[in-house]
């Protein structure tokens, strides 16, 4: 099976000659990657430089193109090897700013050996490893020096996610004239991801509260049902029910409208927040 080569769900917005890219309805955490290409719709692409949130993206060089406000876009995914080929050599362009030692020579241990003849002083760089490892010659011997790890010291771990499990993972549905009778709003898992009880933390509001009655949403995990989202009659602020889920990678959240659909309800936000 053939992998993508491109990613263009949602819509995106960008101003002239800027950097960051917003988007809506777009998924980018885990689907786009540094070093891919936003701009393959107009025929060109400008390197991603971060991936900042699902619907954040910053690129490495401003926006050439048109503005475009919530319009249809592309992304040209590249491959690992490019990406990573990229990788390196950005490291290195930090390093030759005196970020870090300049090596005379990168490749694998493998590769090193050519340079056994080399010059006392003599720096390469391994790269096929994680972290890098940088031996310098002893001698013109052929002996080299034990690799030195350019990983420093441990950081600090952060602030724990909404239950202490791991990095935070928001998922956004919004549809400001939205929903139709039973409209369902998909979501599809590349990692295990874990919404506590009552899917805390979420938020849910509208625009335009129902009236007659109450509006339930329900929250299925490939199609059955894990929760609810309840709006009362009246009110624009919903409230989440349901016991703690795991989704695993491959699996699909979905949030399904009510049918029959409340005749006054529309305009939803939503935000379902878990931890990877």
């Amino acid at each position: 099976m053939a992998l993508p080569s491109y990613y263009n769900t949602g819509t995106a917005s960008i101003v002239a000659s800027g950097t960051i890219v917003t988007g809506a309805n777009t998924f980018w955490l885990g689907r786009v990657w540094p070093g891919d290409l936003f701009g393959s719709h107009l025929g060109f692409g400008v390197r991603i430089a971060s991936v900042d949130t699902d619907t954040k993206l910053t690129l490495s060089h401003a926006w050439p193109g048109p503005p475009q406000s919530g319009a249809a876009y592309e992304i040209q995914l590249v491959p690992d090897g490019v990406r990573a080929q990229e990788t390196t050599r950005l490291l290195l362009e930090k390093m030759q700013q005196g970020m870090f030692v300049n090596p005379d020579a990168t490749g694998t241990l493998a590769e090193r050996a050519q340079y056994d003849d080399a010059e006392k002083g003599f720096r390469f760089l391994r790269t096929d490893v994680s972290p890098f490892l940088l031996y310098v010659k002893n001698d013109a011997s052929g002996a080299w020096s034990p690799g030195a790890s350019f990983l420093g010291p441990k950081g600090d771990p952060g602030s724990n996610g909404v239950d202490g499990i791991g990095d935070a993972y928001d998922i956004h549905i919004n549809a400001l004239s939205r929903p139709g009778d039973g409209e369902e709003f998909d979501h599809l898992f590349a990692r295990t991801v874990i919404f506590p009880a009552a899917f805390a933390a979420g938020r849910a509001t509208v625009s335009t509260a129902p009236t007659g009655g109450a509006a339930v949403f329900t929250i299925l995990k490939n199609g059955a049902s894990v929760g609810t989202i309840t709006f009362a009659n009246g009110s624009k602020n919903g409230v989440f029910a349901g016991a703690a889920t795991v989704f695993a990678a491959g699996d699909k959240l979905t949030v399904r409208a009510p049918s029959p659909r409340n005749s006054t309800l529309s305009g939803m936000l939503f935000v379902l927040a878990g931890n990877r």
